[in-house]
């Protein structure tokens, strides 16, 4: 597979910026993979393009595309720190102190992986902030997460778009969603059972007997 880099950054950047999924993009960045309509079965039309997701190039492309996408609409997502006590604390709201580091949602982004994962080890090599990057990455980590759910989000509305659209060449119905009694209870005892897990972390008690209390076909 020959790889258009910039075309799938291009797709994957204007596939995050709308609200659903964009037919467009995704048949743009289909295009780009060069895949003959041939497949026998919908799940070889799944493993092709799970297939086509491995390849770290088109993933590296797809991730920067997302991201770019992301940074465009944060852009108000600044952190303006001062570092006070050896600790960084944020000057938003403190008119007497003057940010002496200030990283944007890119910034946090594409901080290496090594360097983030080792912010709250003062003694570490891969970074000059000392015992001050513990608190760097409290302030580091949010903007991080927060952007990751959105390429998780985007992700895999984007492989399903696509995936959808190479059965359609292949000839296969458009998947439609299961409306069923038995697939939407199936559903909700899924979302019942994260929910609980989540519940029982947090040691809500009182939460957790209102779950206990819903009709069993909903429990685990």
């Amino acid at each position: 597979m020959n790889i258009n880099s910039k075309k799938i950054f291009d797709s994957a950047k204007t596939f995050a910026g709308s609200y659903q999924s964009n037919v467009a993009a995704a048949a743009a960045l289909l295009e780009s993979f060069g895949l003959k309509p041939n497949c026998k079965s919908t799940a070889q039309c799944d493993s092709v393009i799970s297939e086509c997701m491995k390849n770290k190039d088109v993933i590296s492309s797809i991730t920067k595309g997302i991201f770019s996408s992301y940074v465009d609409t944060h852009s108000n997502d600044v952190l303006k720190l001062a570092l006070v006590g050896g600790n960084f604390v944020d000057t938003k709201g403190n008119k007497e102190l003057k940010p002496t580091l200030e990283l944007g949602a890119k910034d946090c982004i594409e901080m290496s992986s090594t360097v983030y994962a080792n912010l709250d080890k003062p003694k570490a090599q891969v970074h000059t902030y000392g015992s001050a990057g513990v608190s760097l990455k409290a302030f580091v980590k949010p903007m991080r997460e927060k952007a990751q759910g959105f390429k998780r989000q985007v992700m895999s509305r984007l492989v399903s778009e696509v995936k959808s659209q190479y059965m359609q060449a292949c000839g296969f119905k458009k998947r439609e969603a299961d409306t069923s009694k038995e697939a939407i209870t199936k559903s909700v005892k899924s979302s019942v059972k994260t929910i609980m897990t989540k519940l029982k972390a947090l040691n809500d008690t009182k939460a957790i007997e209102v779950l206990e209390g819903l009709p069993s076909k909903y429990l685990s």
